[in-house]
């Protein structure tokens, strides 16, 4: 629970367009005492609906939070937040209680499509870094997206999601083209 100083010190941060860090709980917190801080969040969930709070209610660690202008969305600006531990994305993934033995989640919630969190490429990239991919199929999600020759990029929008198939698992990301929509490709001169 934070003192109302550092309240009103990270309420200064993010309204200077700076990006703060904090606990998952402390942003619910901070949320519902500014009404400045009322937006929607990259899903399309106002940041006082119960929606947002059960999804920041699952993390279990710090996550980032800022003001973010999706460009190719009419110039609309969004509270952009994202879990600091690729720990914290596979559980609003749907995956919990990873067991080393077989190297999957024992339990896999599905989420549908549309319920599905995006995230930037570039905090996924540092979730995998800051926690060092704390299991074989975080490693594997590791070196698939993020240290590969051909990584995700920086500024684009991800959906994370787990894949099973019979036994196997996977961690994916897929782009989001609602956020991120692809280019158009220009004709060739004839």
């Amino acid at each position: 629970m934070l003192d109302a100083a550092t309240q009103k010190k990270y309420f200064g941060i993010l309204m200077k367009g700076n990006t703060l860090k904090l606990d998952a709980s402390d942003a619910i917190e901070l949320v519902e005492k500014y009404d400045d801080l009322v937006w929607e969040d990259q899903l399309g969930n106002s940041t006082r609906s119960d929606n947002f709070k059960a999804m920041l209610s699952k993390i279990s660690g710090k996550i980032i939070m800022h003001f973010f202008t999706l460009y190719h969305n009419g110039e609309k600006k969004i509270m952009y937040w994202c879990p600091c531990s690729i720990d914290d994305i596979v559980t609003l993934a749907g995956g919990t209680n990873f067991n080393e033995e077989s190297g999957v989640y024992d339990s896999i919630e599905w989420i549908s499509r549309e319920d599905q969190i995006s995230f930037l490429g570039k905090d996924i990239k540092k979730s995998c870094l800051e926690d060092k991919a704390s299991n074989s199929q975080t490693k594997y999600f590791f070196e698939k997206y993020a240290n590969s020759d051909h990584p995700i990029a920086d500024n684009i929008f991800y959906t994370i999601y787990i894949k099973k198939f019979k036994e196997e698992q996977s961690i994916n990301c897929a782009r989001n083209t609602t956020l991120s929509p692809r280019p158009e490709k220009k004709e060739e001169a004839k």
